[in-house]
């Protein structure tokens, strides 16, 4: 019998905010997360990312632990330590074998891969430090967690993919009662320059500096972002005989591969029919219908052509401006934090049905012939009983998270 899951704590490491409750606040106001970049930009059509504010490590990672990490596991790890502090865990020895921890990422701890080559092509073999290639492996966060939290349960990562709806699968079927699902990317200069170079990114236009404006005419790319989310999930019985109330429930989701967005979001299919298959499916499994849907945290980074396939696979799913969908862009605040993207779009989604409002911060002009209701006008409060997280990513994969208020 396939068993209940939920979220039940939340630790967003965001350009707006670190925690739920900064992060959830920042949604709400409209608050950008945009800056000039702290490194060399000339030459390049773009000059502006959205960045995360290093946290106090300190007062999150104890300090043995900390002198052997790089940024990626710093990040991973204080994600990690919000979100099981948010859910009221307290990981027990006796118990270390039913909990784990997926995690999700485009580059991995690509600043330390890049020092690490650095030293290793220019100096030669024989001055590399060895703590640094050990920050290298991909999993590395992964071990410093695992140990310090007590999961000796599933230990997964996996590349651009859904570490949500893996880890609900694994709680779903009984291999595991709690399972920690993390996303993790962090921007370093020279995918910074590839991306602009290859005109993956926002443009100025005028006097207008470049910015993100999704399902807009003013469209012309992304600002890159970073960050870091984690979200705490747990079979129901396993949260309930503890006392704590869930965030959301994690339903159902789907996957595929979409072949037009294999190297460039500037190419995508104009129906989106990769995403609304996902969508279809999605909600086919739980058996909700799409008229029930009241939230959608969209994937669309401002480029037309991905703005556009998002909302023709949305129509063409059943949630269009018919429907009562109400579609949140959340790249326009964070900017395209890639593999952690769709973590903090499922953030996002999860919190609308937890606290009952709709973020409204879609304010610039938009695309009048949109076939979707976007988020504008502030925040709204209302009910919301379904939501769906939404994710299109370089090399094609899509996904969907349907997830359910709870009580």
């Amino acid at each position: 019998m396939r068993r209940r899951v939920v979220i039940t704590g939340i630790g967003p490491v965001a350009p707006i905010g670190i925690g739920r409750e900064a992060f959830w606040s920042a949604v709400l106001a409209g608050k950008r997360g945009a800056a000039e970049a702290d490194f060399d930009t000339s030459g390049l059509p773009c000059r502006r990312l959205c960045p995360v504010t290093d946290p106090d490590y300190k007062a999150f990672i104890p300090a043995g632990r900390l002198r052997r990490m790089d940024r990626f596991s710093r990040l991973m790890y204080v994600a990690a330590r919000l979100a099981v502090e948010d859910a009221g865990l307290t990981l027990s020895p006796d118990h270390a074998d039913r909990a784990g921890m997926v995690y999700s990422t485009m580059l991995g701890p690509i600043k330390a891969t890049v020092s690490h080559l650095e030293v290793l092509l220019g100096q030669g073999p024989d001055q590399i430090s060895s703590a640094n290639f050990a920050n290298t492996v991909t999993n590395a966060a992964l071990a410093h967690i695992s140990i310090d939290f007590n999961l000796k349960g599933v230990s997964t990562a996996l590349v651009n993919s859904n570490a949500v709806g893996y880890a609900a699968d694994l709680i779903a079927h009984g291999k595991a009662d709690v399972v920690l699902a993390g996303f993790c990317d962090e921007v370093e200069q020279n995918i910074y320059r590839s991306y602009a170079l290859l005109g993956l990114l926002a443009r100025a236009a005028g006097d207008r500096p470049e910015d993100c404006f999704p399902f807009s005419p003013q469209s012309s790319g992304p600002l890159l972002g970073e960050g870091a989310v984690v979200l705490a999930l747990e079979a129901l019985e396993h949260a309930a005989a503890r006392g704590r109330q869930p965030v959301a429930e994690v339903l159902s989701w789907a996957g595929a591969h979409d072949p037009e967005q294999t190297f460039y979001i500037t190419r995508k299919d104009p129906a989106g029919r990769a995403l609304a298959g996902c969508l279809r499916r999605a909600l086919a499994a739980a058996g909700v219908d799409p008229g029930q849907v009241g939230f959608v945290s969209g994937y669309a980074p401002g480029a037309p052509a991905a703005d556009s396939s998002e909302a023709a696979a949305l129509a063409g799913a059943g949630l269009g401006v018919g429907s009562g969908a109400t579609v949140a862009p959340l790249k326009r605040l964070i900017g395209e934090t890639m593999g952690a993207a769709e973590g903090f779009a499922a953030a996002e989604a999860a919190l609308v049905l937890r606290y009952g409002q709709r973020p409204g911060y879609v304010d610039y002009p938009t695309n009048p012939d949109l076939p979707i209701r976007l988020a504008t006008g502030g925040p709204a409060a209302g009910e919301v009983r379904y939501a769906l997280a939404n994710a299109a990513k370089l090399g094609g994969n899509t996904q969907a998270v349907l997830l359910a208020r709870c009580g």
